[in-house]
């Protein structure tokens, strides 16, 4: 007698048709009994391939609605998961076909993992009897990506509630239809790059090309070429005509990295530029017009490079008619959790991982970090603990060592002072106040209920 697995695949080529499909297969009877399901199931599911996968689907399905423990479903719930999953035939005969998304959770190596799926169903026919035929589809870094994208143009990609940064964010949104020259200064790694490119995408969006050029990491014999373009002949090894950066950039933006970096020569040809909208491609006699939003970066202090003659003054206030400032990492550090939500949300699905969380112990040395690298090195940071973690819940044991080496030190050092105010500077600070608990608390950098715990453990009299 034939099985419904020898009726589903007679043949090798059945067999591959339903495993090449790009979404899980399942055939579910009336007594919600998978009788069928195809391997990508098993990925979307994480199923290895030891298992079974003829078998219940409560078996490997978790939903947001389990209760006590992940193999017992709480039937007290209207589960939206279960009646995706377990759909009643007699409905799906009546409704023809059902297509509806659910969140589900899912427990592999000892990690949790919610993805979202689409679930599309419907009734079919085999040997005289009635089935659920069940398409399901991971869209889980769709939706990810999606919700991404809508936060990302709220916030226009720059993360934090610190002041600077509302006040950064309002000042792109100023530029956005403003075509003037922006210098944004900041350290290595504080997202000037994303600065400039949240005040292209407010202005023209995708409409119009932006272009970067790192100008640190291009040789000055070979700048001129990439800035202005060249004609075939106009040097050894010239072969054809080539467009410059600001031909290509033409209606649009040009961002100039690292603007601190190029020589005087440069920053004369540069300064023509922006002061006749004209440019001359090497080996070309006829001088090309251009109208280009220029947005430059630096992170070095251009007053101090002009008066040691490494920058030109003229350049300098025809670059900064409106500047930016990106403040460093340790300057917002309140910042640090919602930044870090962020980049591992994002990074999970890039490294391909499950939704990982960050426990409050590690969250507490990303904190301590002074983070010389910003917001760049705190990425990094987090790239290697999400690959380091075993499990659903990063902790302090999978952050870099150099990064919990230091933690515990500040940590040695915040207990010695703690100890020090404990002993010798509180009655000090109450004493030169008159026993002004506010005063004290403000003049020893500590809020009012810690300065009470000091005086409760010292046992300390108030007159």
């Amino acid at each position: 007698m034939e099985t419904i697995t020898d009726v589903l695949t007679t043949n090798e080529i059945s067999k591959h048709l339903l495993d090449s499909i790009p979404a899980g297969i399942m055939l579910i009877d009336e007594m919600n009994t998978v009788r069928y399901a195809n391997h990508r199931l098993a990925g979307i599911f994480n199923i290895s391939g030891d298992h079974n996968l003829e078998k219940r689907v409560n078996d490997f399905i978790k939903c947001l609605n389990f209760s006590g423990g992940f193999n017992k479903c709480d039937k007290t719930h209207n589960c939206q998961v279960c009646s995706l999953l377990k759909p009643k035939i007699s409905k799906l005969e009546k409704e023809k076909v059902v297509k509806k998304s659910a969140k589900i959770i899912l427990i592999s190596d000892k990690k949790t993992c919610e993805k979202e799926i689409l679930v599309t169903s419907t009734a079919i026919k085999l040997q005289n009897k009635c089935y659920a035929l069940v398409l399901v589809e991971d869209i889980t870094e769709i939706s990810h990506l999606h919700q991404q994208l809508r936060n990302e143009y709220d916030n226009m990609g720059i993360w934090g509630e610190d002041p600077k940064i509302i006040s950064l964010r309002d000042k792109i949104k100023t530029l956005a239809h403003v075509k003037i020259p922006v210098l944004i200064s900041g350290e290595s790694g504080t997202g000037k790059e994303l600065v400039a490119r949240a005040i292209h995408n407010q202005g023209f969006g995708d409409n119009k090309p932006f272009i970067p050029v790192n100008c640190a990491a291009i040789p000055d014999t070979l700048l001129e070429s990439e800035l202005f373009g060249h004609t075939k002949g106009a040097f050894t090894g010239a072969t054809s005509d080539r467009k410059g950066r600001f031909a290509l950039a033409d209606g649009g933006t040009l961002f100039l990295d690292e603007i601190g970096d190029i020589s005087p020569v440069m920053q004369v040809k540069l300064l023509r530029v922006l002061q006749e909208g004209t440019f001359d491609r090497i080996g070309d006699e006829k001088s090309q017009k251009v109208d280009v939003r220029i947005i430059c970066a630096t992170n070095k202090h251009l007053t101090e490079e002009i008066k040691s003659g490494h920058f030109r003054e003229d350049l300098f206030y025809r670059i900064s008619v409106f500047p930016l400032h990106v403040p460093p990492l340790r300057d917002r550090k309140n910042d640090i959790p919602v930044i870090t939500k962020y980049l591992i949300n994002s990074l999970s699905v890039s490294l391909n991982t499950c939704r990982l969380h960050l426990s409050d112990d590690a969250l507490t040395y990303l904190m301590d970090h002074k983070w010389p690298g910003n917001i760049r090195e705190l990425e990094n940071v987090l790239k290697y603990a999400i690959v380091n973690c075993d499990q659903d819940v990063i902790d302090s044991r999978h952050l870099p060592l150099h990064i919990v080496e230091k933690g515990a030190k500040i940590n040695s050092q915040r207990r010695s002072r703690k100890r020090k105010l404990e002993r010798t500077v509180v009655v000090d600070m109450l004493e030169k106040t008159d026993w002004n608990k506010l005063e004290t608390a403000k003049n020893l950098n500590v809020s009012r209920a810690t300065l009470y715990r000091y005086i409760s453990d010292m046992d300390i009299t108030i007159p």
